[in-house]
């Protein structure tokens, strides 16, 4: 996972109570990591099918941890149960949580992930696609996990912006996944992730650490998802930027301050 720039005099500082309520958060966010990873290993090896069974472990995971890491999270829409290529704007590390307890799905992450602590362990077990972005045969052989999951019933995230960004709005979309869906008439479902703090956006040179014992340092995290209509078009480009539109203008919409949205909800009715 990349990160864009963002400007490190817009960073906030910790009281002390702040950074024991970050440090509480951590250990429940590997602890229970590591715990829930393990077990799912060990269950495991007699389920008939593995991935389905990671994806349902993973979406526990993500439940769980909205509640020890004090998530607040607005949705609005519904994702589809089975087969569907949702494609996300990307703020933070924080995105996965709420989208993995609500979509039925894996992840495709950068193919850095795997040397994370604890972190690269958990995502590698459960079966989630790694890409190196600068590797065609990388590129290819995941694209090939993409379709294969999908033919089989499950569903797959993917951030086609390539990098975390903190706005405003949202960067252009890489094309891959768009022929993809495109080339197999897979229904495609656009998600619109922002964060009522800007400063909740992972960017520039911030280590995971120092972001997350900043943020998390807050009594909650308030976070809005939103599900688009699920696309369908065997023209790529045109369902990249369909996708695209659908996303920023969302992402726009709710990162505007509270009044100028509330002029725009007033002058849509």
């Amino acid at each position: 996972m990349e990160k864009a720039a963002f400007p490190a005099e817009a960073r906030e500082s910790v009281s002390i109570s702040g950074r024991v309520r970050a440090l509480r958060r951590l250990g429940a966010f590997l602890g229970y990591g590591i715990g829930k990873t393990a077990a799912a290993a060990v269950r495991a090896r007699g389920v008939r099918n593995p991935e389905s069974f990671f994806q349902q472990q993973a979406r526990e995971w993500a439940v769980m941890l909205e509640k020890l890491c004090g998530l607040s999270v607005r949705m609005e829409g519904r994702p589809p149960e089975g087969a569907a290529l949702f494609v996300s704007n990307h703020r933070s590390y924080i995105d996965i949580i709420p989208l993995l307890a609500r979509a039925p799905a894996t992840f495709m992450a950068k193919a850095e992930l795997r040397r994370w602590p604890v972190v690269g362990w958990s995502a590698n077990v459960v079966r989630t696609i790694f890409v190196a972005r600068d590797n065609p045969q990388s590129r290819y052989r995941a694209r090939e996990a993409v379709t294969r999951r999908l033919r089989n019933g499950l569903g797959v995230v993917v951030y086609p912006e390539g990098t975390t960004h903190a706005g405003p709005g949202i960067l252009p979309f890489r094309k891959g996944v768009f022929r993809i869906a495109a080339d197999g008439a897979i229904p495609l479902i656009p998600v619109a992730v922002s964060y009522e703090n800007a400063r909740d956006a992972w960017v520039g040179d911030d280590t995971f650490l120092a972001h997350f014992l900043r943020v998390f340092a807050r009594p909650g995290i308030d976070v809005r998802i939103a599900f688009g209509p699920v696309l369908v078009d065997t023209d790529s480009e045109r369902l990249r930027l369909r996708a695209w539109e659908w996303i920023d203008r969302n992402v726009r919409f709710q990162e505007l301050p509270n009044s100028a949205r509330n002029q725009e909800r007033e002058r849509s009715v």
